[in-house]
């Protein structure tokens, strides 16, 4: 290739580059607004209820659920463990109640115990009863 060449092909390539990042209007076409955006939600719910009503033959009994202003309460009626002492969480495992869940035992300390255990079975050597 000669010098004369390059000069062409340098020049195709730098009009190329300049072409397609100069033109704006072109890629502010891709982006959505927020009426696209809310137009294509409204005709993708529209096009469920037509499938559900297809599938099922008719029209899916689904009534809303209104969510629950219960929150943790001493009251048992007001409270969101409703007096069991268990709150079930979203994804079903049960947390205890600080207020209607039974109270625990403080745990000893692991050494504490410990100590203790050693103290019973010397003394269960040495015949004393503890």
């Amino acid at each position: 290739m000669n010098i004369g060449q390059r000069a062409i092909v340098g020049i195709v390539v730098v009009s190329v580059f300049v072409y397609f990042t100069s033109d704006s209007n072109k890629t502010a076409n891709f982006g959505l607004t927020n009426e696209d955006i809310s137009s294509i939600m409204l005709e993708t719910e529209n096009a469920f209820d037509l499938a559900e009503k297809e599938v099922f033959k008719k029209a899916p009994d689904v009534e809303p659920v209104e969510p629950t202003e219960l929150e943790i309460d001493p009251d048992p009626d007001k409270c969101i463990c409703r007096g069991t002492g268990k709150i079930v969480q979203g994804d079903g495992h049960t947390t205890s109640c600080p207020y209607h869940s039974e109270p625990q035992q403080e745990a000893q300390e692991p050494e504490i115990q410990a100590i203790e255990n050693k103290k019973r079975k010397i003394g269960k050597l040495l015949g004393r009863r503890n």
